[in-house]
């Protein structure tokens, strides 16, 4: 679970576009312009539970897309697919990505139609953000 001091980190793209990268706890409510996408890792179950949780409150805050990566993104995506259409935000996308540079590559590059700010909760997977930032240059 992430160090509750971990501080956030900020990523500038193109176009004026920003990656929010943040730990994957309950907090979801960021500075970042919206509408948005948001980058879930997807390493267990305890992952996709936590993003059972925190689903409804990305749809509030204005999350258009979500992608999960990691060994359990299948699960995790299927799983959000029901909350998403049983709250009947069906305008609300998700994406799933065992492949970390696939993942990097689509959230950067095409999510949310490639304009779109960015919420990569992240912070506390070393490799992923490494990936990301590596990835954005």
């Amino acid at each position: 679970m992430a160090e509750a001091n971990m501080e956030i980190q900020t990523l500038s793209l193109a176009a004026g576009r920003k990656v929010v990268l943040a730990p994957f706890t309950k907090t979801v409510d960021y500075d970042l312009p919206r509408p948005f996408v948001a980058l879930l890792p997807a390493s267990n179950a305890a992952d996709c539970g936590l993003a059972d949780e925190i689903m409804g409150a990305l749809i509030e805050l204005g999350c258009i897309e979500v992608c999960c990566v990691g060994p359990t993104a299948e699960q995790m995506h299927d799983q959000l697919d029901v909350i998403i259409e049983a709250s009947g935000s069906l305008e609300t996308v998700t994406t799933w990505f065992s492949d970390e540079r696939d993942a990097c590559e689509y959230v950067l590059f095409a999510a949310g139609g490639g304009d779109s700010s960015l919420l990569a909760l992240v912070l506390d997977q070393p490799e992923l953000v490494a990936l990301l930032k590596e990835t954005a240059r």
